[in-house]
């Protein structure tokens, strides 16, 4: 009975550790299924991250060209109506230029005749007063 008792205890020993190894094979490939998932997932997750980052830096390069396009814009625009106002001014200069050489001309010529223009004046009053 001692040998039955022993080749049984032999038996439930032999069983058990078989169903441990059992057990743990399954948690083992439990394991590694939900790890293979993980990395599937991380994978997948990090090429969606890398398109999103090339369209981002598309976007970025897109409007970087879109801004430098319409600084250039404004910075012609700029220079068109720079040049504009200095020939604008130019053209104000010289008409400025103009009435002042008129304005001069006028006063040489006041000053000049001042002397006959007086001596008429007195002359004029003279024949009025004669008249009257």
């Amino acid at each position: 009975m001692v040998s039955r008792m022993s080749g049984m205890l032999r038996d439930t020993k032999s069983r058990i550790l078989e169903k441990v190894d059992q057990n743990d094979q399954t948690t083992e490939l439990r394991i590694n299924s939900f790890n293979s998932k993980y990395v599937g997932a991380v994978k997948e997750l990090t090429n969606v991250q890398k398109e999103r980052h090339t369209l981002f830096v598309m976007d970025v390069k897109k409007l970087r060209e879109d801004v430098n396009l319409n600084l250039q814009e404004l910075c012609d625009d700029m220079v068109r109506e720079l040049t504009v106002f200095q020939n604008d001014y130019a053209t104000l200069h010289n008409k400025v230029d103009i009435i002042c050489d008129a304005v001069t001309k006028y006063v040489m010529l006041y000053k000049s005749l001042s002397p006959q223009i007086t001596q008429l004046s007195t002359s004029d009053n003279q024949q009025l007063g004669e008249v009257i």
